[in-house]
C-alpha cells in the first residue's frame, strides 16, 4: 500500500509541474487560468490527502 501510494504522490506532482508549465504568463487572471489553478489545488489536495491517510494508517498499526 505505501508503493502505491507514493506513486500517487509522484504522479500528482508530474501534474502539477505540468500545469505550472502551461499556466499563461501573460495574464494570471482567473478567466484564462481557471483549469489550471483548479488542477493544482485538486493534485495538492490529493498529496495532503496521501500523507493524512498514510499518518492514520501509521498511527492504526502502533495501536496494534
Amino acid at each position: 500500500m505505501k508503493k502505491q501510494k507514493l506513486l500517487i504522490i509522484i504522479f500528482a506532482v508530474i501534474v502539477i509541474a505540468a500545469q505550472l508549465y502551461l499556466l499563461s504568463d501573460t495574464d494570471f487572471s482567473w478567466f484564462f487560468n481557471a483549469g489550471i489553478y483548479l488542477g493544482i489545488a485538486s493534485m495538492v489536495l490529493i498529496i495532503l490527502s496521501v500523507i493524512q491517510s498514510h499518518r492514520q494508517e501509521k498511527k492504526k498499526q502502533a495501536e496494534l
